[in-house]
């Protein structure tokens, strides 16, 4: 259950032990304490952030490579590398989606998204197919 400002102040008040009197106080208070719970941004959040909230596919493209050259969490890493592949189908560049998902394909034969990029790698060749 969250606590309310009331109750947050009234905790932090009583570590610090710092006597906190005006609104305006415990408010700084409350919001120093919440920026140090942020969640630090990567290039992969900032991928996925581009890629959803701003559908500015061009610089998810950046983030998700840049986060594929980083990443050490194999799991990110991949989903990196899949988002890579998704941001080029939603620009047309379906040759380069093509390529970055036969990367998965050949190199995670175990991953669950092994059969997400073989069945991309399907619609997008029929796709090329028919502008032929």
């Amino acid at each position: 259950m969250r606590k309310t400002v009331k109750e947050e102040s009234a905790e932090i008040k009583s570590e610090s032990e710092e006597k906190i009197d005006t609104k305006e106080e415990i408010n700084e208070v409350v919001e120093k304490k919440e920026s140090d719970l942020s969640i630090p941004q990567t290039h992969f959040s900032l991928g996925n952030q581009a890629f959803y909230d701003e559908h500015d596919y061009s610089k998810a493209i950046e983030e998700f490579k840049q986060a594929i050259k980083e990443e050490g969490d194999e799991l990110r890493h991949l989903k990196a590398v899949y988002m890579l592949g998704e941001s080029y189908a939603k620009l047309g560049k379906l040759k380069d989606a093509i390529k970055t998902f036969e990367t998965i394909s050949k190199n995670y034969q175990k991953h669950y998204l092994r059969d997400s990029a073989r069945r991309r790698i399907q619609r997008l060749t029929e796709i090329l197919a028919i502008r032929k």
